[in-house]
């Protein structure tokens, strides 16, 4: 009896350890951050294991680089900021499964950048002031972006470019110098519920083999140029019916050709 009491115990310590360890495990770590406190973002994507969350409190005057997969990074409480240094982006993402949510980021040249064949989620952040675009996805990289407020970027508030690819659902975009959208070099994105409105020159902007497919209803309004620019060899599908209203030069530009910009309108709207 003894003995099948002492194996009985031993299982069942086993199967504790097994259970923590796995508790413990990388997919449920998590790694605090108190910037105000002087800890380091980049010491906790140096010390985290890939599946690892990030939580971050305080205002965080560093550029991180994020070369590790499935990471998560958590702004907590509406109050994680980041204020990079001159001329380098707040987050740099050359990593898979990357995703950052809630964050404030203002004065980086790109807010955050994802490159290098990267994948990443970028969810509910503040992006401002940034020198060149909010959101920079390039270099055959791949991004979903869901309800972001991008405001008084210095070129393009999104741009996609070098063979990549992102989704945007639900973003607000205004106040871009260039354009609040810009696609290109054998690039593609789907949008769907942004308002993209108030940017200086156009809302988006479709250049050389880029692809710009609209679905649902996107409010691109009240920008200063069009509605769309859709220059040469790029391509424009409109798969529903979209808020033009307001736009300084018209809905939709088409630059003639040949090569001349491909349009698919499939929306029943009256524009080329």
């Amino acid at each position: 009896m003894k003995k099948y009491l002492l194996q009985s115990s031993v299982l069942l310590l086993l199967l504790g350890l097994m259970s923590t360890s796995h508790a413990q495990g990388p997919e449920n770590m998590h790694i605090p951050v108190f910037c105000d406190q002087g800890h380091s973002i980049q010491d906790a994507v140096d010390k985290a294991k890939e599946g690892a969350t990030i939580d971050v409190w305080g205002t965080c005057y560093e550029a991180v680089l994020v070369d590790k997969d499935r990471l998560r990074f958590l702004g907590l409480e509406g109050n994680a900021t980041i204020m990079p240094p001159c001329c380098t982006p707040a987050f740099q993402i050359i990593s898979d499964g990357v995703s950052i949510e809630g964050f404030n980021i203002t004065g980086a040249v790109t807010g955050i950048a994802i490159t290098h064949g990267s994948q990443a989620s970028i969810i509910y952040n503040v992006i401002s002031d940034s020198g060149d675009s909010g959101i920079r996805v390039h270099s055959s990289s791949q991004a979903i972006l869901v309800q972001n407020q991008i405001t008084n970027s210095g070129n393009y508030g999104i741009r996609v470019r070098g063979s990549s690819q992102a989704t945007l659902s639900g973003n607000t975009v205004t106040a871009s110098n260039l354009a609040g959208v810009g696609v290109s070099a054998g690039s593609s994105a789907r949008l769907a519920h942004n308002v993209i409105t108030g940017n200086t020159n156009h809302g988006i902007s479709v250049q050389t083999n880029g692809t710009v497919d609209l679905r649902n209803t996107n409010k691109i309004s009240g920008n200063g140029g069009f509605g769309v620019s859709c220059e040469e060899t790029a391509v424009l599908i409109v798969n529903k019916a979209q808020d033009f209203s307001g736009n300084g030069a018209g809905d939709v530009d088409v630059v003639p050709g040949p090569p001349s910009c491909f349009v698919k309108n499939q929306s029943g709207q009256p524009f080329p």
